[in-house]
């Protein structure tokens, strides 16, 4: 059993998000343009971000993906025409601390959906990527955190 996964009880969330649709190849530059919308909103309408940025993959295809990219917000807004708000549920999660590029997020993945397998848990929903740092603030990839979950049941 890979001792870095644990299951979390994640807390309901409400992102505010833009919805997006990429190549898998595509994810990096996809997430780029959709938090920018996100930024749009949050200074169109004056809400602040109040948590790290989010990726939830609401479905995967054989040569695609559906991303909904936000984040949690402090304040009443107004939404624009790109945006909306996504509800996430409270529940159980696997859980991994990913260290490192963006690129090699896919063996994070495959790590949490193989233990999952191996525990005998059920998927729970779309699983989802939380950025814990921000590249511009930190050139160096080896020191980037993303904290991937898998809800369970």
């Amino acid at each position: 059993m890979d001792q870095t996964i644990q299951i979390v009880n994640v807390p309901a969330r409400r992102i505010l998000a833009k919805r997006t649709t990429c190549p898998h190849d595509g994810i990096g530059p996809a997430f780029g343009q959709a938090i920018h919308a996100v930024g749009r909103c949050l200074r169109a309408s004056g809400g602040e971000m109040t948590s790290a940025p989010i990726a939830i993959y609401t479905a995967w295809r054989e040569l695609d993906c559906d991303l909904a990219v936000g984040c949690e917000v402090d304040g009443d807004l107004n939404l624009i025409e790109e945006c909306e708000w996504v509800d996430m549920p409270a529940g159980a999660a696997a859980m991994k601390v990913h260290l490192g590029d963006y690129a090699q997020l896919g063996e994070t993945h495959e790590a949490l959906m193989n233990w999952i397998k191996a525990e005998g848990k059920q998927f729970g929903g779309p699983c989802f990527e939380m950025y814990m740092n921000d590249p511009g603030a930190e050139p160096d990839p080896s020191k980037w955190r993303t904290d991937v979950y898998y809800p369970v049941r």
